[in-house]
């Protein structure tokens, strides 16, 4: 499978998959899907991810009100966002949500997500 090209759209596509009911269940296959060979690595099979997505650092995304996605950095194999979320709870968290091309014959040109920060908690907003 080959993942979408647009690094910002990849990562706001993976975001709003997992957050969105309107995937449900199938939005954190999708963000499976869209995750970097190497990172998979890490994160294990599907079912191991699904598992992590519910963990009390990521759950967060899950359902969540709002989100901003800002450009970090980025080079020709890689692209850093800061992702602010606002949870159903209205607390602020930050994630830094790192892309990087594939490594894949296949789809060298394809954009992945590489890693996901733990979330830094930001406070109540306002």
């Amino acid at each position: 499978m080959c993942a979408i090209a647009a690094p910002a759209f990849a990562a706001s596509i993976a975001d709003l998959a997992i957050c969105s009911g309107v995937f449900g269940k199938s939005g954190c296959l999708l963000t499976w899907l869209f995750a970097h060979p190497e990172n998979k690595k890490m994160t294990g099979p599907y079912p191991r991810f699904r598992i992590m997505l519910y963990d009390v650092h990521y759950r967060i995304l899950l359902n969540h009100y709002s989100h901003k996605i800002d450009l970090i950095m980025n080079t020709d194999n890689k692209f850093v966002y800061g992702v602010k979320v606002l949870s159903e709870e209205k607390k602020q968290f930050y994630y830094l949500w790192h892309m990087e091309k594939g490594n894949d014959k296949n789809c060298k040109s394809c954009w992945f997500t590489s890693g996901v920060s733990m979330p830094t908690d930001q406070g109540n907003s306002i």
